[in-house]
């Protein structure tokens, strides 16, 4: 089965509400699905394509207020700076999954393999599903919109007053 899209065909994701983000990550973390929160946490508070999330390690995201990535698609060097509250959430999931091996990506599977872009889609059609996500298309570009949404919505505010 193909689960890919077809080149040049369109494909669309749309952004959750912040706070929403903010309720499926604790709900997450509640269920034991500790990498899941972290994926979706990440995702939404460094703006980072899916590629270049799948390439972090408890290492990067552990040790300082902030890291270095090479984006994969740019090429562009960028830093991250990681939320005082975030970093403690960090931290929980590290600890409740036992990571001995700080060089350790952060989101393998039980096999130990990296996900694929494909098998997290899947995993978040099936999150949104049992969380009720009121989301229309809920993928791995989701997180990312989350981001933008979040530091665009006082900006149009502050437009639609004027």
């Amino acid at each position: 089965m193909n689960i890919m899209s077809l080149k040049n065909s369109c494909v669309t994701s749309d952004y959750m509400e912040w706070d929403s983000m903010l309720s499926l990550v604790r709900k997450l973390y509640r269920d034991k699905e500790y990498r899941l929160s972290l994926l979706i946490g990440c995702g939404s508070f460094f703006g980072l394509r899916i590629s270049d999330l799948l390439t972090l390690t408890w290492e990067m995201l552990l040790d300082g207020e902030k890291f270095m990535i090479i984006e994969k698609k740019t090429g562009k060097r960028r830093e991250i700076k990681v939320n005082g509250d975030f970093q403690k959430h960090i931290a929980d999931c590290c600890k409740a999954l036992a990571i001995t091996d700080k060089n350790e990506k952060c989101f393998i599977s039980r096999k130990k393999t990296v996900y694929s872009t494909q098998r997290i889609n899947i995993l978040f059609k099936n999150i949104k599903s049992k969380y009720g996500l009121k989301v229309e298309h809920f993928s791995t570009h989701s997180m990312r919109k989350t981001l933008e949404g979040k530091l665009l919505n006082p900006l149009v505010r502050i437009v639609n007053l004027r």
